[in-house]
């Protein structure tokens, strides 16, 4: 996780709060500490699974929707191609 952040840090600014789907996802700490920020967890329930919200400290916020390799790989060209990427 700390090096995702550190990359999406060029599209949010530094991460300030990740929430996360507390059912595809096992539980966390509350916090996170990458570099000398602390970087809040939140666990909730989403429609979507495999979803993570990263909201930067600069008011950004980026949606990942995380498809696994062990997906089939029509599904997972179905799942792209329906978020719109």
């Amino acid at each position: 996780m700390p090096g995702l952040l550190i990359t999406l840090a060029s599209r949010v600014g530094p991460a300030r709060r990740v929430v996360y789907d507390r059912i595809s996802w096992s539980r966390t700490p509350g916090r996170l500490v990458v570099g000398n920020r602390v970087v809040e967890l939140d666990a909730h329930r989403f429609e979507l699974g495999n979803t993570l919200y990263v909201f930067g400290s600069g008011g950004g916020m980026i949606v990942l929707r995380v498809i696994t390799s062990a997906t089939d790989r029509n599904l997972a060209r179905a799942t792209l191609l329906s978020s719109g990427v």
